[in-house]
């Protein structure tokens, strides 16, 4: 029997996070300024840098800290500065650089390897790196709100043969927690499910979110055979 979740309820706490998303860097001469920089320096530092691209600029104040101030090779820094090249188009490169396309058998869900899938259950992040292998994945096209993804959760029902579910994104702890309850508690009910596996950069880039509740939410997950990675 299926133990209850968490009850999750509306705190200040919960919105902590969120607060810090309002105030993130979303242009580079903000985070220039911050790291103590020269914006009227970029060509003097790296010809390659390029203020403004197709690539949303987004990065949070906790990672923004870890930079080293004052300079241009950090490589904190390097991750999120955009650069020219990033506009580049050589031969035999293509934009779906992991074939998520090709794997993708519903959706929002991808199953390349026979006992594991992927579900793209949220399309944002908190930090935008500029080696991002889904920057052009069509996130227009996944499933909207959580009565839209019955097809892929009988997907998974109907094949006993896959243990492991990866929830992916964009960063799927961008989900508020009540949502994310809702997701565990739909897991717990897969009994051929021996394995949650979440992909997320937030206990580095956003460490706000993991608020009480949420991980209360996550000690609640392990029952039986299954486990929360």
């Amino acid at each position: 029997m299926m133990p209850d979740l968490p009850k999750i309820s509306t705190t200040q706490e919960i919105n902590a996070w969120q607060r810090d998303m309002q105030v993130a860097f979303r242009s580079l001469p903000q985070l220039l300024a911050f790291l103590q920089l020269d914006s009227d320096k970029i060509s003097a530092a790296n010809s390659e840098i390029a203020p403004e691209t197709s690539f949303p600029f987004l990065v949070t104040h906790s990672f923004a800290e870890r930079m080293k101030k004052s300079d241009w090779q950090d490589p904190l820094l390097l991750q999120v500065l955009p650069q020219a090249l990033e506009a580049d188009r050589q031969e035999g490169f293509k934009a779906d650089a992991v074939g998520d396309l090709d794997a993708q058998v519903i959706p929002g869900l991808l199953h390349k390897y026979a006992s594991r899938v992927l579900m793209m259950v949220a399309p944002q992040c908190a930090i935008h790196c500029r080696y991002c292998f889904r920057r052009e994945f069509p996130y227009g096209d996944l499933p909207r709100g959580k009565n839209n993804w019955e097809q892929a959760w009988a997907y998974i029902e109907n094949n006993e043969v896959i243990d492991e579910v990866i929830f992916s994104g964009g960063d799927p702890l961008f989900l508020s927690n009540g949502r994310l309850a809702e997701l565990f508690h739909k897991i717990q009910g897969l009994p051929h499910i021996k394995t949650l596996r979440i992909h997320t950069r937030l206990p580095i880039v956003l460490p706000s979110r993991f608020d009480t509740e949420l991980m209360e939410l996550f000690k609640s997950f392990k029952v039986d055979e299954k486990n929360l990675v």
